[in-house]
């Protein structure tokens, strides 16, 4: 087994730990029942990795995204992220492959190092560690040309190109990452996720080379986000009152 293979299955372990780990530390630590309203803030973020990327890399691929997402007892983040991809490339044996579309992902992350000991006095929540999961989808209009095809009869290459118009697509994510409170608000952060083709309308994978918002689509992916955002915390409140067990 390749280098590579290794570092995705045991990535996707830490992925899949990642996710147990709330219900392991929700067991030791105490457990409290809070009456006062579940709304502690929302956020809103910019990936600024997956076009700085796209320059470096690939000029040919272009990648903007934003999430926003809300705060919930500082244990729950429900995520809405939005984006727009687009590949202009030559694939094998001299092919073109061409694709634009906006994306859309919805989910939920899930803080995994606990919340703050405010006793009696509900705490922002600043510098966390979180693992979720999402649901992506695309539809997306693409173009495949000087595609090359072997005729059995004559044993001569034939040429034909293939368009696909609002090709339905979606996928699924496990994610884990780190989100840092800089100062005022201003956050920073960055995300792991793997990522696997969940169906698609399209008639096969090889005619669905990539997908903007998840990449090669005929295999699983592994991606990396870095992100900038502002989080608008709610003012502090005392708890009228807290069922604590002990």
């Amino acid at each position: 087994m390749s280098l590579m293979n290794y570092f995705k299955r045991y990535t996707l372990l830490l992925l899949v730990f990642a996710l147990i780990l709330p219900l392991q530390a929700q067991k030791k630590r105490e457990k409290r029942v809070l009456l006062d309203p579940a709304f502690r803030g929302f956020s809103v973020n910019f990936d600024i990795a997956s076009p700085f990327m796209g320059l470096v890399f690939d000029k040919n691929v272009v990648n903007v995204e934003a999430f926003a997402d809300v705060n919930l007892y500082n244990i729950f983040f429900p995520v809405f992220e939005i984006g727009y991809g687009s590949i202009d490339q030559t694939i094998v044996n001299g092919a073109n492959y061409s694709a634009s579309a906006p994306f859309w992902r919805i989910g939920m992350d899930f803080n995994i190092i606990g919340v703050p000991d405010t006793k009696y006095e509900i705490g922002h929540l600043k510098h966390y560690a979180y693992a979720g999961v999402r649901y992506g989808m695309s539809i997306i209009d693409y173009h495949m040309s000087d595609v090359p095809y072997y005729d059995d009869f004559w044993n001569e290459p034939q040429l034909f190109n293939y368009s696909g118009i609002g090709t339905y697509t979606g996928w699924l994510e496990l994610v884990g990452g780190i989100r840092i409170d800089v100062a005022y608000g201003l956050t920073m952060g960055w995300s792991v996720r793997f990522r696997s083709l969940f169906h698609t309308s399209a008639p096969g994978k090889e005619y669905l080379w990539y997908v903007p918002g998840y990449g090669n689509a005929s295999k699983t992916n592994f991606n990396f986000t870095y992100s900038i955002g502002y989080t608008f915390f709610t003012a502090k409140k005392h708890m009228n009152k807290a069922i604590v067990n002990p």
